[in-house]
């Protein structure tokens, strides 16, 4: 089958389109690689963290002066670790 772009181009010119068949529109089998080239991406892996008994997570925020090559900025920084709640 022919791309609608190349229909919708043939019939703004006036040419007659050209059909599936004929022999300089017709494709080359695929091959393996080139199917293997067309893969999508794997969808991003969700993790989910359940800590059992009596852990908590704590957390350390602060802002930071940062000196960067255009001046000093002020950023946010945290720092989180697990521990046992007692």
């Amino acid at each position: 089958m022919l791309p609608s772009w190349v229909l919708l181009s043939a019939v703004l010119i006036g040419a007659p389109p050209a059909t599936a068949g004929s022999a300089d529109t017709e494709r080359p089998a695929l091959s393996d690689m080139s199917s293997q080239q067309q893969q999508r991406p794997r969808p991003r892996t969700r993790i989910t963290v359940r800590p059992a008994g009596r852990i908590v997570r704590q957390c350390d925020f602060r802002l930071v002066r940062e000196v960067r090559a255009s001046g000093t900025y002020v950023v946010p920084w945290q720092r989180c670790w697990w521990t046992r709640q007692r």
